[in-house]
């Protein structure tokens, strides 16, 4: 069995692939997008927030980019802020992470015009820090 950071990681990919936009979806990509609307999915580590005598708890911060082009300002802006509130609404679901954590704590947004393969596309950056739990010794069960 995986991890349950995997598992979790698998999981935001999968909801954000699924979403009715047809996004392309890439997790920790090693270029420019291919179509879009576009999501990369970023694993941004962890740390350990306390550890008891058979658990240890975990923050893990994963990072949502997305980009739209097309249309005036008005319109990619528009664009945008659909393509983030979509992702919202999947991270901040309930359960969180079908099940898989025990919190989801939405972090800092960062919106900017990105300049991607010479052309202008607006884009967005998302951390989110997901709160879970694993055995001690076994992080692939719960």
């Amino acid at each position: 069995m995986s991890a349950i950071r995997e598992q979790i990681l698998a999981w935001v990919e999968a909801a954000h692939a699924a979403l009715p936009s047809q996004p392309e979806v890439e997790r920790d990509p090693s270029g420019d997008p291919g179509r879009y609307p576009h999501y990369a999915i970023i694993d941004g580590g962890q740390d350990v927030i306390e550890g008891e005598a058979r658990t240890i708890r975990y923050g893990m911060t994963v990072k949502i980019e997305g980009y739209v082009q097309g249309g005036d300002g008005a319109a990619a802006s528009a664009a945008r802020s659909d393509l983030y509130a979509a992702s919202i609404a999947l991270m901040m679901a309930e359960p969180p992470i079908g099940g898989l954590a025990e919190t989801v704590e939405e972090g800092r947004l960062v919106c900017a015009t990105a300049e991607l393969a010479s052309q202008r596309r607006l884009g967005f950056v998302l951390d989110f820090t997901i709160q879970y739990a694993t055995r001690r010794g076994d992080p692939a069960q719960l």
